[in-house]
């Protein structure tokens, strides 16, 4: 989506302590203007926006200090998608994998329909990435 910019700010807080928010910004004939401000609708989402890709209709924000089930800290990614009216928030990318401290979300890439996201506490400190379809 051209004439679009995404600030982040990853220890914004709304509902949980550091959970970072996205500021977007849209392109008009002489200046850029705010459009909207995206926070996560997950609870237990930190640091969301350290990483950010934003590609077409889509923005990925990483959420790397992310706790979800029994994985701590295993990290996220939020997914936004604008709608032609607004900006809207899609079911966060979590991998089952990657374990707890994979800090998912250190990286964040898109290709098409697909998501790339690094992880690299995953595999016992090695790293590594998760694609997401």
């Amino acid at each position: 989506m051209d004439g679009v910019a995404v600030v982040s700010a990853i220890t914004e807080d709304s509902i949980d302590t550091n959970e970072g928010a996205l500021y977007v910004y849209r392109e008009g004939a002489a200046s850029w203007s705010f459009n909207q401000r995206l926070e996560p609708n997950f609870s237990r989402t930190s640091f969301m926006g350290n990483y950010v890709s934003l590609s077409g209709n889509r923005i990925v924000a990483g959420a790397w200090f992310t706790s979800y089930g029994s994985n701590i800290l295993g990290g996220a990614a939020m997914v936004f998608e604008h709608d032609w009216a607004s900006w809207v928030q899609q079911a966060p990318l979590f991998s089952q994998t990657a374990g707890s401290v994979a800090l998912l979300g250190t990286s964040v890439a898109q290709f098409g329909d697909t998501a790339l996201i690094g992880a690299p506490g995953t595999d016992q400190s090695r790293g590594g990435f998760f694609f997401f379809f």
